[in-house]
């Protein structure tokens, strides 16, 4: 089954993250910072995004890819980025 897919990571070498991140960013919509979804568009299924993204790690780093199930993957959407959410923050005195 092609995406969605999700891939998060934690990469320790800034060097590495940022060749990670490029890929990503190619086919992926980033939504936080080391989480993003690989949407249908791109024909990509997790063991393709896995075969793609493997050698851009290194053993001590974490990286993680996801495929929801059918069910779940119909239910799956990105939004366009807008201001992040500004929320009431309770101050004690």
């Amino acid at each position: 089954m092609n995406g969605p897919v999700l891939v998060c990571y934690d990469v320790f070498d800034d060097g590495r993250r940022d060749r990670l991140r490029a890929a990503l960013d190619e086919v992926a919509d980033r939504f936080q910072q080391s989480g993003w979804l690989i949407p249908d568009a791109a024909g990509l299924d997790a063991h393709r995004a896995a075969a793609a993204l493997e050698g851009l790690v290194a053993p001590a780093d974490r990286l993680r890819i996801y495929a929801p199930c059918p069910a779940c993957a119909r239910e799956v959407r990105t939004v366009p980025l807008g201001p992040p959410l500004v929320r009431p923050a309770w101050i004690a005195d």
